[in-house]
C-alpha cells in the first residue's frame, strides 16, 4: 500500500483551491444532497464559531490524533457501525485509531482551510441494519471498555430487538446519547444539514466504494475483515421496523435509503 497522494492530486489540488468549508466544484457526490430550505447562513456561523474554537486551542487532543493522518492529503471519517475499522486499517494500517470524530470536529481541529483541502470521505450504512448491528454489538460488550460495559448493562433488560423498540424513551436515548446509535449525519454534516466530506461511501457496497476512493487517490489498499458483529439479524415487525426507519428519516433522506 503507498501512503503517499500521488503529485497528480496535489497538483490539481494547488490548481483547484477551495475555500474553507466548501467542496471543489468538479467534486459530484455519490449520494444525493439534501434539500431543505435551511439557510446557507447557517453553515457560515457554524464555521465561524469553529474558527473561534480553533483559535482558542479546543479540540488539541483530537488534533494530535487525526493530524499526522491528514498528512497524506485524505482522511476518513469513521461513523460507527459501517465498517469503519476495516476501511482504517486498509487505509493507514491496523494500528492507526482515528476515533470516532465527527466531520465537524476534524475540520475544527485542524482549521477549515487545511480541512478543505483533504479529500474527505466516509461510509453510511441502511439505518435499520445499523440499528440492529449497533444493538448487537452492544449487548456483547462492545470493545469492553468502560463506555461500552455501561451501555451493555443499561440493555440487560432488553434480550430482543423488538423489546427494545417498544420501549421509545429508550430507543430515543440511545439514538440521543450512545455514539453507536448518533444518527449517521451527525457525524458526516454539520448542524445546519451540510455535508462536510467529499466521498459518501456505502457499506452495502464495501469493497466497490474502497476501490473508487482508493483510486481517486491513487493508492493501492487491502480492505481486511475486523470488528465485525456476527450476522444473526431477525427481521423487525413492521411496526417496531417504522419505528427505528422513523427515528432516522434524516439519514434516509439524506443518504438515499428507503
Amino acid at each position: 500500500m503507498s501512503g503517499s497522494t500521488p503529485r497528480s492530486l496535489r497538483s490539481q489540488q494547488a490548481a483547484e483551491p477551495a475555500r474553507p468549508g466548501e467542496v471543489p466544484a468538479t467534486w459530484s457526490p455519490a449520494v444525493p444532497a439534501r434539500r431543505t430550505g435551511l439557510r446557507p447562513l447557517r453553515s457560515l456561523d457554524h464555521l465561524a464559531r469553529d474558527l473561534v474554537a480553533l483559535r482558542r486551542g479546543r479540540d488539541r487532543a483530537i488534533r494530535r490524533r487525526i493530524a499526522p493522518h491528514a498528512a497524506d492529503g485524505y482522511l476518513l471519517i469513521h461513523v460507527p457501525k459501517t465498517a469503519g475499522t476495516s476501511v482504517s486499517a486498509a487505509f493507514y494500517g491496523p494500528e492507526v485509531f482515528l476515533g470516532h470524530t465527527t466531520a465537524r470536529m476534524a475540520r475544527r481541529a485542524i482549521g477549515p482551510w487545511p480541512y478543505s483541502r483533504l479529500l474527505t470521505f466516509g461510509f453510511v450504512r441502511d439505518p435499520v441494519s445499523r440499528f440492529h448491528s449497533s444493538y448487537r454489538y452492544l449487548r456483547a460488550g462492545g470493545a469492553q471498555n468502560r463506555y461500552d460495559l455501561k451501555w451493555r448493562d443499561a440493555l440487560a433488560p432488553y434480550p430482543t430487538l423488538e423489546r427494545l423498540v417498544a420501549d421509545e424513551g429508550m430507543i430515543r436515548e440511545l439514538h440521543q446519547h450512545q455514539l453507536h446509535f448518533h444518527p449517521q449525519h451527525r457525524f458526516l454534516c454539520d448542524p445546519a444539514g451540510r455535508l462536510l466530506v467529499r466521498e459518501v461511501g456505502r457499506f452495502e457496497r464495501l469493497g466497490d466504494d474502497v476501490e473508487r476512493i482508493a483510486g481517486l487517490l491513487g493508492v493501492e489498499v487491502d480492505l481486511p475483515r475486523l470488528n465485525t458483529t456476527a450476522a444473526d439479524e431477525v427481521p423487525l415487525a413492521r411496526t417496531a421496523r417504522d419505528r427505528v426507519r422513523d427515528l432516522y428519516a434524516r439519514d434516509r433522506a439524506l443518504f438515499g435509503y428507503e
